[in-house]
């Protein structure tokens, strides 16, 4: 008895030196690493499989057996992306060029067609036959990302950042009928009070997501913070409060338990220095109101945020990628917190009350440095770039 005491206390030393909480070791049991390859271009699951693309075409890996790897599509050609409908793909060996798939109609296609020397504008292109044909159906001011309402199949919304202009502004349009008309929204993000920074300066929209059951709930993976929304994304507000310096991404809700929706996010670059580029999952348990970290990204499958490529829930199960490898959480809604619901990650850090450095200051257009609770609405530079102040 007295050696399996002092085993016990040997372990929880051991997870202290190498300085992971002991929450994260006990997670680590419900995550799984699936191997490919080659590096992953795109992953989506259709049915019980996993279908990804590479510098080899497409392949197919059964979530129901132990065949493994499969190849479904051409292995000597690059596929950066790629949609299924039963037994056809449709496929883009274009770098950067993406396909959006509606939930509720797989032949519904769409995609971006980027603008000729004189155009000053982004078109979107549909199709109704798995892109047999295609037609337009919206001009933009930047590249398109689509969220589209589970509930409303006539309600999506369409997001980026404005291309033409030398800021960070984002846009984001809705449609009530099938795309037929858009309408932008001015997009504000009420902080609460919460920010002390001017981190806020990043208005990058990452990933919007609809609630699969609430009406008008919806969430928003922002450059500083999680965002959430209860009027179907026409008004907003920050419901990262214990997460003040992190940018999000990949925001999704979980298929089988609505109520808990799942994100990416790193420190913003710079702050921070001991969780530099540590990338976490984070989950809500209420529908975007409130975020825990619950997983540590290992340093060796993701460097930075950026370096994740996706993730999407299936069955309740999370799967992420980057590199050559899918990693697999068996079951995220009961992993537990890594912060024990503070606003404290790991070692009794606190991420709050940051300095700004040097490198993060913002400054009017006349040279003068400035902070957020300084800042009227216009435009401000910040690390050589002009930034909105909405």
């Amino acid at each position: 008895m007295k050696k399996f005491f002092f085993t016990c206390c040997a372990l929880l030393l051991c997870m202290c030196a190498i300085g992971q909480p002991f929450q994260s070791a006990v997670n680590s049991a419900q995550v799984n690493t699936i191997a490919f390859n080659a590096p992953i271009h795109q992953l989506r699951i259709y049915g019980n499989s996993i279908f990804v693309s590479s510098d080899h075409g497409i392949s197919g890996y059964s979530l129901t057996d132990n065949e493994g790897w499969q190849n479904f599509y051409d292995g000597d050609v690059a596929v950066y992306d790629f949609v299924k409908s039963g037994n056809l793909f449709l496929t883009t060996n274009v770098r950067g060029l993406r396909l959006h798939q509606n939930p509720l109609h797989s032949q519904r296609l769409y995609k971006c067609k980027m603008p000729d020397t004189y155009d000053m504008f982004v078109e979107l292109l549909s199709s109704d036959d798995f892109g047999a044909t295609w037609h337009p159906t919206g001009k933009f001011s930047g590249e398109v990302s689509l969220a589209f309402n589970l509930q409303n199949e006539a309600n999506a919304v369409a997001y980026g950042l404005n291309m033409f202009v030398d800021c960070i502004c984002p846009f984001v349009s809705f449609t009530t009928d099938n795309m037929s008309t858009w309408v932008e929204t001015d997009f504000l993000v009420d902080d609460g009070g919460m920010v002390e920074d001017d981190d806020r300066m990043y208005p990058e929209v990452n990933s919007m997501a609809f609630s699969p059951t609430a009406e008008g709930e919806m969430v928003a993976g922002m450059g500083y913070g999680m965002a959430f929304s209860e009027d179907g994304g026409h008004s907003w507000r920050f419901s990262s409060v214990g997460f003040p310096g992190f940018q999000f991404s990949n925001a999704v809700f979980d298929d089988l338990h609505p109520d808990f929706v799942y994100a990416c996010g790193s420190p913003f670059p710079g702050k921070y220095e001991e969780w530099k580029q540590q990338a976490m999952v984070f989950r809500s348990d209420n529908g975007g109101r409130s975020w825990n970290a619950i997983y540590y990204i290992p340093r060796e499958f993701a460097k930075e945020i950026g370096a994740i490529g996706g993730m999407t829930c299936h069955q309740g199960r999370l799967y992420l990628w980057v590199g050559s490898s899918i990693m697999v959480l068996t079951e995220p809604q009961s992993m537990i917190p890594v912060n024990n619901g503070t606003n404290a990650i790991g070692n009794g850090m606190t991420l709050s009350g940051a300095k700004e450095t040097g490198a993060n200051a913002t400054f009017d257009l006349q040279g003068r440095k400035v902070r957020g609770t300084k800042m009227q609405k216009g435009i401000y530079i910040r690390k050589g770039h002009k930034m909105l102040n909405p």
